[in-house]
Formats: C-alpha cells, structure tokens, sequence
C-alpha cells in the first residue's frame, strides 16, 4: 500500500494581542496601537504600528514621544485566551481533531488525507480556513503549508499578514534553503553561532551535511529539525503534553502602588492559579519562590523549600505571605507580581497525609479543592476565589482597551463585533 505523505498546517495570528483588541474595540481597527501600556513597553504592535517603526520593547515613554498618533492599550490576557481557545476549536469542528495547540497565538493541524476527502486543494482548504476564521473572529491568520512541522511553520511566516505559503519540493530548494539558518524555529542565536564556526550559513548548508555528520555534530532534537528540513516528517503532533518542571504566574497592573493589601490579593490569586494547574496534572510541589516588581524593572526575590507536599492555594499562600513580608519595602511602589512553584512530583497519596494535620482534616481538604475546581471548569475561570483574593478589583477596566462584556452571572464572554 502506497504511503500517504504527510501534510501540516501551521496556523499563525497576524499580530495577535493587537488584532484582538482590534476586533473588540471599533475605533481601533485600522489605527496604529501597541500593547503593553501596563508593563510600561510594547509587547505587541499592530502592522500600522510596525509600518511607523515601533518596535517590541520599547518603552512607553518613547512611544509617547516619537508616535504621538500610536494608541497604547492595557494586556487582556483573558481575551486573548478566549480568542486563542475559540480558533482552535473552529479548526477542530470544521476541519479536523487533529490539532498540537502550541503557544496561545498559532497551532499545527495534521491535514495529511483530507484534500482527497474535501476535493480541494491543500492551497483551497488553507485559504477557506483562513476566510473563515476571519469571518468568525474578525482577525486574520497566516497558513504554512509543508511535509513537515518545522517547514510549515517556517511557510507561516513568510506572507504575513493574512497570507497562504504552500512549500512544495521546488519551493522549498528556490526559497527555503537559501535563508539563512537563523530562520529555522529551535535554532536560536547560540546555536546559530555555532553553526556558523562549522560553515553552516544557510538552510541548505545544513541539509546538504551528511546524516552521520550531523548525528556526530549535533544533539537529538537538531538532528530532527535536519530531517525535518529534508522533508521527512520526525515530529508528530504533541495532543497531550508532559506535566511541567514547574509553574508560574505573573501580573503587571496599570497603577504603581505598595498597598500591601493589594499586593497580597494579587499573590493570593497567583497561588490559586498555580495549584488549580498543579492539581490537573495530579502533582504537588515542594519549592516556591514569590516577587515583586519595581518601576525600574528591578525584582525582588525570595525562595523557600518546604518538607510537605504543596498542592493547594492555602498551603502555597502561607509560604507565600511569609516571603513577600521579606521582601516587600513600604517605601517602594511596585508594578508586578508572581509566583513561581517548582520541584514538582507525581501526587502520593500516601506523601500528602504527611501534613501536620490529620487524614480526616486532609480528605476535607481535597474533597474541597475537588469541588472548587469542578465549578471553576463548568462555569468560569475563577468562578470561586478564595476571600483573600478578593480585596482589590484588578484591572476591570484596562487602559484604552474596551473590557469584555460579563453575562448576568458574573462570568465573562466575548462579544465579538464580526467584521464584515
């Protein structure tokens, strides 16, 4: 039986933050703005702000300076994610489950059989794709079309924005292999350097090296992206990811400010989200570190290791209190916050009834976090939150950004003013 050659797409959003403030806010579209106004730098541009010269990092002050027709906008990570959750899912019912979502801004889908199934092309089935997305979001998207993951991805960038890349055989020799070999994703600046002392400068360059050759020079996970960029698909889909080393949760907030109070309800709703996380994977940690951040970028740290097994917001914030009282100076305002858990473990039962308190007061403990976590998952992120969590309201109203609208329950929605 003759073997079907593997076809991927790579999904990519054009600009994404600034595209999905764009399609939530109608006087934006169009218009030049920047993402990041609380963290105090551009984290995103839009293409009218690229085509001004903004570019990522820099800081807020400049901008204001050099672009005076730039609009800043406040991160809404929770619209993003939506957005990000909602694209995936369109793929997923319109096309095919088979779907590596990756970061929150693109994703691969394994197409290999369906232009037989669809009687369309790979090229049709991108564009319709990427039409429809559109329609539904209001944002648009760039497709890579390749026999392999890393060539898709590489396709995906190449005709931004809202662009379709088919690399077929011809195209891959006439415009692929003589990039430079920066361009492949993996392949970062060390390593980049690195293969320039061997003489390897292109795509090709390192393509044309022999498999024994690069099996000596290079470790595994370059050895695949050499296959990979041969063509041959080493790389499946990834459906379920491992569980991680560690997990970690970070906020900037529009106003500076010392309040302790406010502080602590940000580090109180960190706590929540790690553990919420750590519990899903069925793991427990045994280090956590916290810190704040100042105006000038500057953190402050502190870690600690713990005997017991942590695995619940209460235990985490306990430890968490006691560091941020360490490192906290009154006199200082702040513009951030995290925490971060890690030395993470496999759940023991077995371990966990290790706590000072007794097994009947643990089982109580977990039977809650059970039913908190069952409550948050069918109706809302954070539906429930722990009282300490709940001092300050954070950030409702970003600055320029419209919020997204709230259902009569409380729970947030998107509203979603589809573009014509």
């Amino acid at each position: 039986m003759m073997k079907i050659p593997k076809t991927f797409f790579h999904v990519d959003g054009d600009a994404f933050f600034a595209a999905c403030e764009q399609a939530t806010t109608l006087h934006l579209r169009g218009k030049p703005i920047v993402v990041g106004y609380e963290r105090g730098a551009a984290t995103a541009m839009s293409y009218e702000a690229k085509k001004l010269g903004v570019v990522r990092g820099s800081s807020v002050r400049d901008i204001q300076r050099e672009f005076p027709t730039v609009t800043l906008v406040s991160s809404d990570y929770k619209k993003y994610t939506l957005y990000s959750n909602r694209f995936k899912t369109l793929i997923e019912r319109h096309y095919t489950d088979r779907v590596e979502k990756t970061s929150i801004d693109e994703c691969y889908v394994d197409m290999t059989g369906l232009d037989v199934s669809l009687k369309k092309s790979f090229p049709q089935i991108a564009q319709e794709m990427a039409e429809m997305l559109h329609e539904k979001l209001g944002i648009t998207f760039s497709i890579g079309i390749g026999p392999t993951k890393t060539i898709a991805k590489i396709g995906s960038g190449m005709n931004k924005p809202h662009g379709i890349t088919d690399i077929t055989t011809s195209f891959l020799e006439r415009r692929i292999y003589p990039l430079s070999i920066e361009k492949v994703p993996g392949i970062g600046a060390r390593m980049s350097v690195r293969m320039r002392d061997k003489g390897i400068f292109t795509i090709g360059m390192y393509t044309e090296k022999t498999r024994a050759y690069v099996e000596n020079e290079f470790a595994r996970p370059y050895q695949a992206l050499w296959s990979e960029l041969r063509g041959d698909a080493v790389q499946g889909l990834e459906k379920e990811r491992e569980a991680p080393q560690s997990i970690s949760k970070v906020h900037a907030f529009n106003t500076h400010t010392s309040d302790p109070n406010f502080l602590c309800a940000e580090l109180s709703r960190h706590c929540e989200v790690i553990t919420t996380k750590l519990r899903r994977h069925n793991r427990v940690a045994y280090k956590v570190s916290c810190g704040l951040k100042t105006f000038e970028k500057m953190y402050r740290s502190r870690e600690i290791i713990s005997n017991s097994p942590l695995y619940s917001a209460e235990d985490v914030y306990k430890l968490v209190h006691q560091l941020f009282n360490e490192v906290h100076d009154p006199s200082i305002r702040y513009r951030a916050t995290y925490v971060v858990i890690s030395g993470i473990k496999p759940l023991s039962k077995q371990s966990s009834f290790l706590e000072i308190t007794s097994e009947e007061n643990q089982k109580k403990v977990d039977e809650l976090n059970d039913v908190v976590d069952l409550i948050n998952i069918k109706k809302g992120k954070m539906m429930i939150r722990r009282a300490s969590s709940q001092i300050n309201i954070r950030d409702q109203i970003a600055h320029n950004a419209t919020p997204l609208i709230y259902s009569e329950s409380g729970r947030k929605i998107l509203d979603i003013p589809f573009c014509c």
